[in-house]
C-alpha cells in the first residue's frame, strides 16, 4: 500500500500497512489531487481567474506529491537505497555503512538516504528557478567523483527513484503526468551533477607537470577499483597466490581448497583491506609522509611477513599492477599509468618492509 492509498475507514492514527499513512495523508490526497481531474488545462472560469497553464499544473503536482512524500520520507528514501544496492551490489562498497549487518535498519544508511531525498526535494521546490540549487548540485557531485557516476548510473537510480515514488504515492496519486514531471526533475539533477563531475576533473594542459598528470591517472584508476572492492580485492589476492603461493602460510584461509578460494569470505575481506590501504596512499600522493604513520601501523600487524618473507610486499604490488593492466584499465594501460602506479606500489613495499 502506498502513502496515497489510504483506506476510507482510516479515521485516527496510522495504519499498519505500507509507509505509515495517516488521516492527514487521506485529507491531503482528497484536497490536493481530486481537483486536478475536475479542472483540466484550458478551462474557462466564471470568476474571471486565469486557467492553470501546463507548467503551473506540473509544478503544483510535483509540490503536492512532495508534501505527501515528506510524511514518510525516511521509509521511501531507505527503500530507494536498498533497491539500488539490490540491482548494483557493488555500489554498497562505496559507503561507510557497507559493513552494517542490518542495512534496512542502519542508522547511517537512513541518514544518508534522507539527506539525498531532502536535496531532491529542494530541487523540486525550486523548479521554477532551478538555478538556485545548481551550485549545491555541483558541490555534491564534486564530493562524489570517486563513485564513477555517469549517465548510465543516473539512468538506473532515476528509474528506481520513480519506482519508489509510484509505490509510495499509490494509484490514487500516481499517473503518467506526475511520472513525467518527476522524471524531468530527476533528469535535471542528473544533468547538473554530471556538469559538477566534469568541473571536478583537472584540466591537463600542454606543459603541465607530468607527475601531476600521472597522479591524476592513478586517482581515476583507483576510482574504478573502488566500484567493487570485494571483487577486485579477491582478484588481487588470487593473483598474489598465483605468483607467490608461499604467501598462503600467512592467511587464515590457507587450508581452503583452491576451487573454493574465489568465494572465500576471509580472502575477499583481506583483499578489500589491501585495496583500501592502497587507497589511502593514492589519496595522499602529493605528500606521502601524511600516511607514513598509517603504513607503520599496518606493517606492525604483519611482523611475521616482514621477518620471514619481506619480498611478499613487492609481490602484492606486482599483483596490483597485473590487476590494473588486465582487469581495470585494460587497453588504456600505458607507460604513464605504469609510472604513476609504480610510485604507489614502491612506497607501500618500502614502508611495509622496513
Amino acid at each position: 500500500m502506498g502513502i496515497g492509498d489510504v483506506p476510507s475507514e482510516t479515521i485516527e492514527g496510522t495504519d499498519k500497512m505500507g509507509c505509515g499513512q495517516s488521516k492527514s495523508v487521506q485529507v491531503a490526497v482528497a484536497q490536493k489531487f481530486e481537483p486536478v481531474v475536475c479542472s483540466p488545462i484550458g478551462t474557462t472560469f466564471d470568476n474571471g481567474l486565469k486557467p492553470e497553464s501546463a507548467e503551473q499544473r506540473k509544478h503544483r503536482l510535483v509540490l503536492d506529491s512532495w508534501t505527501l512524500v515528506e510524511m514518510d520520507i525516511e521509509a521511501l528514501a531507505v527503500n530507494w537505497f536498498l533497491m539500488v544496492f539490490k540491482m548494483v551490489p557493488s555500489a554498497l562498497e562505496l559507503f561507510h555503512f557497507k559493513d552494517d549487518t542490518d542495512l534496512k535498519n542502519s542508522k547511517w544508511l537512513r541518514v544518508h538516504a534522507v539527506m539525498n531525498w531532502r536535496m531532491i526535494g529542494r530541487v523540486a521546490k525550486s523548479i521554477q528557478n532551478p538555478q538556485l540549487v545548481f551550485d549545491e548540485l555541483h558541490s555534491v557531485a564534486k564530493a562524489h567523483t570517486a563513485f564513477s557516476l555517469n549517465s548510465q548510473v543516473f539512468d538506473i537510480i532515476g528509474r528506481l527513484f520513480l519506482t519508489v515514488l509510484e509505490e509510495g504515492l499509490g494509484p490514487k496519486v500516481w499517473n503518467d503526468e506526475l511520472k513525467d514531471a518527476w522524471k524531468e526533475i530527476f533528469d535535471l539533477i542528473a544533468k547538473e551533477m554530471l556538469i559538477g563531475i566534469e568541473e571536478a576533473k583537472p584540466t591537463v594542459l600542454e606543459g603541465d607537470c607530468p607527475e601531476a598528470r600521472r597522479q591524476q591517472l592513478v586517482v581515476e584508476d583507483f576510482a574504478k577499483l573502488e566500484t567493487d572492492l570485494l571483487g577486485n580485492g579477491a582478484k588481487l589476492v588470487l593473483r598474489l597466490i598465483d605468483i607467490a603461493p608461499e604467501c598462503l602460510e600467512f592467511f587464515q584461509f590457507r587450508n581452503t581448497p583452491a576451487a573454493e578460494l574465489p568465494e572465500n569470505k576471509e580472502l575477499r575481506g583481506h583483499g578489500r583491506l589491501i585495496l583500501r590501504t592502497f587507497g589511502r596512499v593514492v589519496k595522499n600522493q602529493k605528500d606521502l609522509s601524511l600516511v607514513s604513520s598509517e603504513m607503520l601501523a599496518v606493517a606492525k600487524a604483519h611482523t611475521m611477513v616482514r621477518i620471514k618473507r619481506p619480498e611478499l610486499f613487492e609481490k602484492i604490488g606486482e599483483a596490483l599492477m597485473w590487476l590494473l593492466e588486465n582487469e581495470i584499465v585494460k587497453e588504456r594501460w600505458d607507460e604513464e599509468h605504469r609510472q604513476g602506479w609504480d610510485v604507489v606500489v614502491r612506497f607501500m613495499a618500502e614502508e611495509m618492509g622496513e
